[in-house]
């Protein structure tokens, strides 16, 4: 008996050893994408940020429908739904997308992800190659983003 609880124990530990592993490198696999706010962001950077917020809930998703969809601008309404976003998700609110917001992106869509295109259509926002934001539909470079029931190109 003693020898399967130390067996449980050792599995434990290393599970949990694994699992603050695997932790710190999904939380650092955004640190590079640059601070996007309104008045300095980049139109690639803002079209995925745009997508996520068409998909997060019906409040952020009003807010980028009704400023120009995912447009790559960051204006009033991706602002707006940015800090809609932060403040549902208990992270500092200032409408802009910094370290903190890009890693809650990251794991609201760690879930359920494949990798496969067919698998994110109507589940999520975009496919990532990789989990690449910059990108919604790798295989023509086109980016496309799915809401109200639909795919729709958006440039």
């Amino acid at each position: 008996m003693k020898k399967i609880v130390k067996k449980a124990m050792v599995l434990l530990a290393m599970g949990i050893f694994l699992i603050g592993s695997t932790v710190t490198v999904k939380a650092d696999e955004m640190d590079k994408f640059p601070l996007q706010q309104e008045g300095a962001a980049s139109s690639s950077y803002t079209r995925g940020i745009q997508v996520m917020l068409l998909n997060f809930n019906s409040a952020t998703r009003n807010f980028i429908l009704n400023s120009g969809g995912a447009d790559g601008s960051f204006g009033g309404g991706t602002t707006d739904g940015v800090r809609t976003f932060q403040s549902a998700c208990g992270i500092g609110v200032d409408g802009q997308c910094g370290r903190d917001t890009w890693k809650k992106f990251r794991s609201t869509l760690r879930l359920n992800s494949t990798g496969s295109y067919k698998y994110y259509e109507g589940l999520s926002p975009y496919y990532s190659n990789h989990y690449n934001m910059r990108q919604v539909n790798a295989y023509d470079g086109t980016w496309y983003c799915y809401y109200a029931g639909s795919w729709y190109y958006v440039g």
